[in-house]
């Protein structure tokens, strides 16, 4: 049996055995893209993200399931892995504050015991840095209000594999302009 395969779970906890997974990619955050704004003040696209990932966690909610949010690459435009960390996490920081709808609403994914992986890509390959990653986790971990769901977030070079049940990249490496050599 799959482990996509639907169990019962006889109205007990969240059965390990039934999840989904839900993939995101190329939302390119980044600073000064905060113009559509509704009349609350709050960003349009960090919204309908929110109502998104809120979707999700109903829906697993209801089926007693666990769930999997991927972001496959490119969330947020930083600096080159070049960049000192200190200026890259400051682009992070400003980023996430222009933001925090998006911030927010991953952390509230988290905080509802569901998993968050990060694939960095060619915009986010500064990710894989430990400060960076680190400062990140914290932004979102800030949203969630609970630093107890660290362990529910991991990050993950170009790649992310499931074995026997998912295999993505973030596709930057098969172009010769975005490639990066190491």
């Amino acid at each position: 049996m799959s482990t996509l395969d639907p169990i019962g779970n006889g109205g007990h906890g969240p059965d390990p055995g039934r999840w989904g997974i839900t993939i995101v990619s190329d939302l390119h955050l980044s600073l000064g893209c905060n113009r559509g704004h509704d009349a609350g003040g709050h960003i349009l696209h960090d919204a309908g993200f929110a109502r998104f990932l809120g979707h999700v966690r109903r829906r697993a909610a209801e089926e007693r399931s666990g769930w999997r949010l991927v972001i496959l690459g490119d969330l947020v435009d930083l600096p080159d892995a070049e960049a000192p960390p200190a200026e890259t996490i400051t682009v992070l920081t400003q980023v996430a504050a222009g933001h925090q709808g998006l911030f927010g609403a991953v952390g509230e994914f988290l905080a509802a015991g569901m998993q968050v992986d990060v694939v960095a890509g060619n915009h986010d390959v500064a990710l894989l840095r430990r400060a960076v990653r680190e400062r990140f986790a914290d932004l979102v971990l800030a949203a969630a209000g609970d630093s107890s769901v660290m362990p529910g977030i991991s990050f993950h070079p170009w790649i992310y594999h499931l074995p026997g049940v998912l295999y993505a990249e973030h596709g930057s490496q098969y172009h010769d302009i975005n490639a990066m050599p190491a």
